[in-house]
């Protein structure tokens, strides 16, 4: 079954069509015909360059987006610059823009490290994703790491752009067509648990999170409308962090009492914001509301225990500790599978244990050898 296209905010701006050709050449600028320069596949940079954009970077890396080479198809041109980042330096592997596009090469696609763009280059991105969607399957590799790209996009906008009905039509679209490839493909838990992930964001966090749970609903045998219930409210579990000052969201070091009291408080600040203003479905909710819930009764925000918590709140908890486990912060290094699995496991009285162990069955094929 194809997967349903859907909008990302921005990639039907008229002026990004038509800058991205998958191995053919680009319709040049009719300002730039003259001027044009050739096409660049690899820039070296000076290594003062690289190593004072490194410096940039780490100033502000919010100027910067991380992209995967899994969706980098080689020998098609691109409207962008993409930087490669190494020990102290950030390096240019393709220099690209609209009357000079780059070339993705055969070192870029098979890059073990972490490429970025810049975040002003976002919808760019995006226009070429949804190129390269239009030619491969979408249960393919590359097609389901199209998906999973387009949907850190959909999700970067939902937590730092202004609130719409439009931000809740592509969350729903994205669920969907999440859905519809973890249905296809098997493959996908591995293949986001093989990404190197270096900062810890709340929206690759959400779209990690989302993976996780629609994997292990799978799994558990739910239905594809329960799925895209299920993958609606998983995208969306963190949104109350948009009220949570940055200070705390990003402070290093343990929170104050004080501090995580208001930090606590995204849950209730989430709900509120989905049911009033984006009414999301019911079902989802829970996904929302539980996911910090435990089963002897420890969590928040209600401090609801056993039975009362559903099975939306029950798969999310643990999705959501993995995922948190094994992401890097500024204050610790990401676990390795195999010992936030072991966390989990330890953690008595916490998770639902039918559950946890379906969900490390499913990230068994990952601890082999």
């Amino acid at each position: 079954m194809a997967i349903k296209a859907f909008t990302v905010p921005g990639s039907d701006d008229q002026s990004h069509k038509g800058d991205v050709a998958l191995g053919s050449d680009p319709k040049p600028h009719p300002r730039a015909a003259k001027d044009a320069e050739p096409v660049k596949t690899i820039m070296k940079d000076p290594e003062d360059e690289a190593r004072q954009r490194f410096q940039d970077y780490i100033s502000n890396k919010d100027a910067y987006t991380p992209i995967t080479n899994g969706c980098l198809i080689q020998g098609s041109r691109v409207p962008f610059s993409v930087y490669s980042l190494q020990e102290n330096s950030l390096v240019t592997v393709c220099s690209g823009s609209l009357m000079s596009p780059g070339v993705i090469s055969k070192d870029m696609t098979q890059d073990s490290g972490h490429l970025l763009i810049e975040a002003t280059h976002l919808q760019k991105y995006a226009g070429y994703l949804s190129q390269v969607m239009e030619k491969y399957d979408p249960s393919s590799s590359i097609g389901m790491a199209v998906v999973h790209e387009k949907s850190k996009i959909v999700m970067k906008d939902v937590f730092e752009g202004a609130l719409d009905d439009e931000k809740i039509k592509a969350v729903t679209e994205t669920a969907n067509d999440m859905v519809e490839g973890i249905l296809m493909r098997d493959e996908v838990l591995n293949e986001l648990l093989t990404i190197k992930r270096h900062d810890y964001q709340n929206y690759v966090h959400s779209v990690n999170v989302a993976v996780l749970s629609l994997s292990l609903g799978k799994n558990l045998g739910l239905n594809k409308e329960t799925l895209q219930y299920l993958g609606i409210g998983a995208f969306l579990h963190d949104i109350g962090k948009r009220e949570v000052p940055k200070e705390i969201l990003g402070k290093i070091g343990l929170l104050t009492e004080a501090e995580y009291k208001v930090y606590k408080r995204h849950v209730i600040e989430g709900v509120k914001m989905l049911e009033s203003t984006w009414k999301i479905p019911t079902p989802s909710i829970a996904a929302v509301s539980q996911h910090h819930e435990r089963l002897n009764g420890t969590g928040y925000p209600n401090a609801i225990s056993d039975k009362q918590i559903e099975i939306f709140g029950r798969i999310m908890s643990i999705a959501d500790c993995f995922d948190n486990l094994t992401s890097p912060r500024p204050n610790k290094a990401a676990m390795m599978p195999f010992d936030a699995v072991k966390v989990l496991a330890d953690e008595k009285g916490y998770f639902d244990q039918q559950i946890l162990m379906t969900f490390i069955k499913l990230l068994g094929s990952r601890f082999s050898g």
